[in-house]
């Protein structure tokens, strides 16, 4: 796969998955009706998503160094 095209997918993937969680932890703090298990999502969608950041940025040093 072309280097330009997985880091502009692992960014995109990282920030959607970002914005999705961070969308989860807002509706399990203002909504009194939604679970914990609302924020455990939210939670996860930012981790994995940041996850994405981090090997991304790994493959960006290889790339560089190599």
């Amino acid at each position: 796969m072309d280097k330009k095209l997985y880091n502009t997918w692992m960014t995109i993937t990282a920030l959607v998955l970002g914005i999705i969680g961070l969308a989860f932890i807002l509706v399990s703090i203002f909504d009194s009706g939604a679970g914990s298990s609302v924020l455990i999502i939210g939670l996860l969608f930012v981790v994995v998503g940041n996850l994405f950041n981090v090997i991304r940025m790994q493959q960006n040093r290889k790339n560089q160094e190599g």
